[in-house]
């Protein structure tokens, strides 16, 4: 990705912008630029606002100097002005004041998660606020970003919008407080109110319908959410070296080569115990796979990079029709799971598949058989609260959610219309 100047003279003629080995711009002092662009398929910055569409007068080649370091900055993440920014009037304006927070924030050495969303959600508040200065925010600017913010960021699920406002008001608290604004214009009691979906785990049963849908790969991934309890991260970035095939046992470490490290950054104290035959089972994938100890266990298709797209494929897996599965490889099933693939996953618990549903599992099973405090150990929660909650969770199978149906049919049948 470059970034390019236009020049005066000529038709759109586009320069593209040289930089030197500590990261500032080389222009050429006979040529007049009129405006500057990240172009492609990423962010054009026009007076302050990222925008697809660029255009930034400057007049100055030191003008020029100084919108390319925060074209920059706001296009890698990596390089912010070497000092702080002044308008004419001796001021920071907001967009640089992002800049510099961000830069501040990698270099406190914030996980990559986090200091990726400070970015996106704080260069979103730019695109959207027209005011320079950031201690000019009013309550009306934040219930218009609020309108800004459900016109054009959808979510995955429209039950969860609040909660995407939810952060991205919170980020953009802590970035004014950061640059001197002590109050919040918007009380956090008139925010977007959340209803917090009740708490779910998986039965046994109904694991068993996806591990009948799955290939061999697909079991793996699976299998691996269940047994270990871990994370979505912590899943994706773990290498064979970190399974013990002596003693039975996986743990995750960080892996900094990925800019990635464990959540809290507290590493499990003990592996976590799982059966004999998933130790064989990943000893056939590393096998069949022609992986080292070293290689991660899930990557993606292209490159040894974390599978990030692990939990769609699971999503996908379930997403199959019983009827196909049986036409392809029928031979292959048991009969036992062949009643299980007499009847298809709704879409509505498909869409709702995720790590958290695995790893409460997990903690159920695990308390269930060495005590809650063993499952507390083993997910790395801080609070024995937290795994509390966890096991509180209810227990869902599509099985049960027809048999429930049912019974409400049943109850109120003797009642005339």
């Amino acid at each position: 990705m470059r970034i390019y100047g236009r020049l005066s003279s000529g038709k759109r003629n586009w320069d593209p912008i040289e930089f030197n080995s500590k990261g500032k711009p080389v222009l050429d002092s006979a040529k007049s630029y009129t405006a500057f662009a990240v172009r492609g398929t990423w962010f054009s910055v026009k007076k302050n606002k990222i925008d697809r569409q660029v255009s930034e007068s400057v007049k100055t080649l030191d003008e020029a100097k100084v919108l390319l370091n925060r074209l920059r900055a706001l296009k890698d993440g990596t390089i912010a002005p070497t000092a702080p920014t002044l308008d004419a009037s001796g001021r920071m304006r907001i967009a640089d004041q992002v800049v510099q927070f961000l830069a501040d924030t990698k270099t406190l050495d914030k996980a990559k998660g986090s200091y990726d969303k400070y970015k996106k959600y704080l260069n979103r508040f730019v695109s959207f606020y027209k005011k320079p200065y950031a201690n000019q925010v009013t309550k009306d600017d934040i219930l218009r970003f609020i309108d800004w913010l459900r016109a054009n960021v959808p979510t995955r699920r429209a039950d969860r919008q609040n909660s995407t406002i939810r952060l991205h008001l919170t980020i953009l608290r802590a970035f004014l407080k950061s640059v001197g604004v002590k109050e919040f214009p918007l009380r956090e009691k008139e925010w977007p109110r959340v209803t917090k979906p009740a708490k779910q785990k998986y039965s046994i049963k109904f694991l068993n319908r996806i591990l009948a849908r799955a290939d061999e790969d697909e079991k793996d991934a699976i299998l691996f959410a269940l047994y270990t309890g871990f994370r979505r991260g912590e899943v994706t970035h773990t290498r064979y070296s970190d399974i013990n095939f002596a003693a039975g046992k996986v743990n995750v470490s960080d892996k900094p080569e990925f800019a990635w490290r464990i959540k809290d950054r507290e590493e499990r104290p003990s592996g976590i115990d799982v059966p004999k035959d998933f130790i064989q089972r990943m000893r056939d994938r590393m096998k069949r796979h022609n992986a080292s100890l070293d290689s991660l266990i899930f990557t993606n298709e292209r490159n040894e990079n974390p599978d990030v797209s692990i939990l769609r494929k699971i999503r996908n897996v379930a997403a199959r029709k019983g009827a196909d599965v049986l036409k392809s490889r029928g031979d292959e099933i048991s009969a036992e799971l062949k009643l299980l693939l007499q009847v298809d996953i709704p879409e509505s618990f498909i869409k709702k598949i995720d790590m958290k549903k695995f790893r409460r599992t997990f903690a159920t099973t695990v308390a269930n058989a060495q005590g809650i405090e063993k499952a507390r150990d083993l997910l790395g929660h801080s609070k024995v609260e937290i795994t509390q909650m966890y096991l509180a969770a209810e227990e869902i199978d599509i099985e049960e959610n027809h048999e429930t149906k049912v019974a409400v049919e049943n109850m109120w049948s003797a009642v005339g219309d």
